[in-house]
Order: structure tokens, then sequence, then C-alpha cells
């Protein structure tokens, strides 16, 4: 009917089409809210993403302790190994 084949993927057919994919809107959407949430003047909305980015920003900053804590075992690991190797000589 609308000569695709079988096999075509929707993105393609959609492309064809002129129609935005699934991730042509959740990025729009996601782009407009971001805007709309920046250029609130409401004081609850900016609370929030206030919030928002101190929540992030601790998640990152866990996320680094743990990397460095895991970095810094795995340094102390191959140090006590490569000195009970050196003690079995």
């Amino acid at each position: 009917m609308f000569n695709f084949r079988r096999r075509d993927s929707m993105t393609s057919i959609f492309t064809e089409l002129s129609l935005p994919t699934f991730n042509t809107v959740v990025h729009n959407s996601r782009v407009l809210f971001q805007n709309q949430l920046t250029r609130s003047t409401n004081s609850i909305v900016q609370w929030l993403a206030m919030l928002n980015v101190l929540f992030v920003t601790c998640v990152f900053l866990v996320c680094f302790i743990a990397c460095i804590a895991y970095i810094c075992c795995t340094c102390v690991y191959v140090f006590f190994l490569i000195l009970y190797e050196l003690c079995l000589k």
C-alpha cells in the first residue's frame, strides 16, 4: 500500500514521510522542558531546579570518590601482591 518493504526500519520510514522519530520527539520535549524550567520565575520551580542541580552534583561527587577509592584499593592490593611475591623469594 505504501511501497515499504517489510524489513524497512521505522526510522527510515518516518524520515521518508518527513515525520519525527521517537528520539526526536523525546529530545525536543526535553529541550523545551529545560528551557521552560530555566526561564521560569516561579520560586518553587527555581527551588526544585536548584535541588536537582545539587542532587546531580552530589551524585557526581559520590561517583568520583568511589572511583578514586577503587583505584586506591586496587593500587594497595597490587602493592601487597608484589610485596608478598618478593617475600616468598
